[in-house]
């Protein structure tokens, strides 16, 4: 039915739980101290990724208006993306054109001249 992709969802997040569980029972068994700290590293991103949990929130109506600032957030970073290519071109612009004009110090390297 219509709750079909949430229960897929709940699936997931059970799943990443028991892989959890599972990895953090060998990281305290685990002997080997270099084993042990790469496998605990693997246990704060599984835990980082129950968090997703909480997207199930977003399906009450008390929440709707959190929902639309959240959509309203990613759909203003495309405009946000291309402001920021514009503004990396307009400084790559005018270093250029200040490493080809000027003899100071300041602009003896490309990198220096967009810092500048």
């Amino acid at each position: 039915g219509s709750e079909a992709y949430w229960n897929w969802f709940d699936n997931g997040c059970l799943l990443i739980s028991f892989i959890d569980l599972l990895f953090t029972y060998m990281v305290r068994t685990a002997a080997d101290s270099t084993t042990g700290s790469d496998a605990f590293m693997l246990v704060r991103m599984l835990r980082l990724a129950r968090l997703a949990r909480l997207v199930r929130l977003m399906r009450f109506r008390m929440f709707r208006e959190l929902k639309l600032m959240v959509l309203g957030l990613f759909s203003g970073l495309r405009a946000l993306a291309w402001a920021i290519v514009l503004l990396m071109f307009t400084i790559y612009t005018f270093g250029v054109l200040m490493r080809l004009t000027s003899d100071l110090p300041e602009f003896s390297s490309m990198s220096n001249s967009m810092f500048t």
